[in-house]
């Protein structure tokens, strides 16, 4: 398979915007965060790093992850793992992990498809998303898993993983997606607070691209249009 180049990606959030997440009385966001506690109980890979699957269907799954070290990566081979999107440029970690004599065994086919550092108070671009949809085909029709992780697996993973959801899982609350962004984050106090206005910013246009709606960038950071480049 042709490895795909490092993507350029969209709008710098260098201001505050509003946050447009839909209005909900205490006990509806009770409720919303009860759920996505019990979901996160539910996907979480007991042996990996604040790893969860977020969706699967027979051998076909999708994992969001952080950063794993050699026993996790194993977890996500024996999770079916066979193609991993690395979204802070350190895709070397898992390729050294995918040469030992256990991964050839047991992790045959395995490959680093994308291997960029993207930043974080940067909108994703509508190519990288549309290669995200296209390697999420593959592993449908190939009845494999795709993993992807940034380094902790907050932020850039958990903007990415509520865009999935929306566009395949019907997720459509800004409120819904940003609660489960934050509660997916590293325990890290300073990483949870330092991108939370950005991150209040890009989901709900990612949320209204998944659903091809029209985004105002007054409004919010909405994803654009970027040429490829070379990492």
């Amino acid at each position: 398979m042709k490895k795909n180049t490092c993507l350029a990606f969209a709008m710098m959030t260098l201001f505050v915007l509003p946050t447009l997440a839909q209005e909900h009385t205490r006990q509806e966001k009770r409720e919303i965060k009860r759920n996505i506690k019990k979901s996160m109980r539910e996907q979480q890979i007991p042996n990996g790093h604040n790893a969860y699957i977020i969706d699967q269907k027979e051998k076909f799954k999708v994992i969001r992850t952080a950063k794993p070290n050699e026993k996790e990566f194993r977890e996500l081979c024996r999770q079916g793992v066979r193609r991993m999107i690395i979204m802070d440029g350190t895709g070397e970690h898992e390729q050294e992990f995918a040469k030992s004599d256990w991964a050839q065994l047991h992790c045959k086919g395995f490959e680093v498809v994308y291997n960029c550092k993207q930043e974080t108070a940067t909108q994703l671009s509508k190519q990288f998303l549309s290669f995200f949809d296209e390697e999420v085909r593959r592993a449908q029709t190939h009845h494999y898993g795709l993993a992807f992780r940034c380094s902790k697996g907050s932020h850039r993973t958990g903007r990415l993983s509520e865009y999935y959801m929306a566009k395949n899982k019907g997720l459509t609350d800004p409120y819904e997606a940003q609660r489960s962004q934050r509660l997916h984050t590293s325990s890290d106090i300073t990483t949870r607070q330092l991108y939370h206005k950005t991150m209040d910013a890009q989901i709900p246009a990612l949320i209204k691209y998944a659903h091809n709606e029209s985004c105002d960038p007054a409004q919010m950071s909405c994803v654009t249009e970027e040429k490829d480049h070379q990492g």
